[in-house]
Formats: C-alpha cells, sequence, structure tokens
C-alpha cells in the first residue's frame, strides 16, 4: 500500500518515512541516501525481505538445531535455533564449551523463538538468495515452499528446506502428518524420529 501511494503521490507522508525507519531498523536495511531516493530504496528492498519463512524450514531447522527438540536449550529455554546473546549474565549458560563469553537466549514461548528466527531470516543477508527466490515465487504468483530455500547461502538453511521443503503444506489448511522416518531413510540421518502433525492457515 505504501507503494501504490508513493506512485500515486511521487513522495512520503512523514508517517510513512517514520514507519519505513523503524522497519528498516528491525530488518537492518540502510542506505547512504537521504532524500526521497532513500525511502524507495528501504521500501523496495523491505519488500525484498519482509515476506513469509515457510512453516517447513521452521520446523526443519529447529528438528535439527535442537536434536528432534530434546536439547537442553530448547526444554529449559524454549530456544529451537541455538539463539545466542553476547557479552551478558542472562540466559542459559553453555555446557562443555570453553567460550564463556555469551549465554543460549531464553524465551517466553516457543512461538516467541520462532518469531525471532523468522526476522532473522529475513535480515541477515546469508539468506539473501532465499529472498531473491521467494520474490521470484511471488513474481510468477506461485506458491511459496519450503524448497524456495534450496538456493540459499546457508548450507545449514538449504539442508533443512531438502529435509522437509516438500512435506509440509506451507499454504493451506488441511493438516497433514510428516514423517521424519522417510527422511531418515532417504537422508541417512541418525537423530530421533517423530511424525509431526501440523496444520498451517
Amino acid at each position: 500500500m505504501l507503494k501504490e501511494a508513493f506512485e500515486d503521490d511521487h513522495d512520503f507522508q512523514k508517517e510513512d518515512k517514520y514507519y519505513l525507519e523503524q522497519m528498516a531498523k528491525k530488518y537492518d536495511v540502510s542506505t547512504p541516501f537521504k532524500d526521497t531516493r532513500r525511502y524507495t530504496l528501504l521500501l523496495n528492498e523491505l519488500i525484498r525481505r519482509v515476506d513469509v519463512v515457510p512453516p517447513s524450514i521452521l520446523v526443519g531447522v529447529a528438528a535439527i538445531a535442537t536434536d528432534w527438540g530434546t536439547s537442553r536449550i530448547a526444554v529449559l529455554g524454549n530456544n529451537l535455533y541455538k539463539a545466542r546473546e553476547w557479552y551478558t549474565d542472562k540466559g542459559l549458560v553453555p555446557i562443555g564449551e570453553d567460550d564463556n563469553s555469551y549465554r543460549y537466549v531464553m524465551y517466553p514461548s516457543l512461538e516467541s523463538s520462532m518469531r525471532a528466527f523468522a526476522i532473522k531470516a529475513n535480515s541477515n543477508i546469508n539468506f539473501e538468495q532465499f529472498w531473491n527466490s521467494r520474490a521470484e515465487s511471488r513474481r510468477r504468483g506461485s506458491v511459496i515452499y519450503g524448497n524456495d530455500a534450496y538456493m540459499a547461502d546457508s548450507v545449514y538453511f538449504n539442508l533443512c528446506a531438502i529435509l522437509c521443503g516438500r512435506d509440509i503444506p506451507d499454504c493451506g489448511c488441511q493438516p497433514r502428518f510428516v514423517n521424519f522416518k522417510r527422511c531418515q531413510d532417504d537422508f541417512g540421518y541418525t537423530g530421533h524420529v517423530m511424525s509431526v502433525r501440523i496444520c498451517v492457515w
């Protein structure tokens, strides 16, 4: 809607500029320009970044990062993605590691952990190829699935897309059973085997 408003008026309202600045800060978008070009560039980059992260990616990354939900940081801290905070005494102390300069973030809920990771996936430059692939799916009018992340720069992110991207219905309201036993058979993964029932709207 901001894009359409700009195309009509060829300028941004004061409140629109403030909103763009806040969103740019949240998603780590910057530009050296100070005039109207600044807000045009911010808007175009935010359109590329602020979009869905497929549920299959969220589930796949969480499963691998937490040893299928059994890790200490998942159980005690609702931390599904090994999120860390540096140089603080708050959070879970890492065990069995020499580096004591960080703590694992403790979240109030699993949902808050997933939301934080979604923001990271939409702001960290390591996922730029995923943004581009997702934007291309948008341009074609295609449904965005986890396998849109196959081209992501992160090998870890890529693995999770392969693991779950073709199984979970990222769009639609029909629940389906996702059997990770097949993933184990197909990819040789030897971690815990479980089935997940997920319904996404």
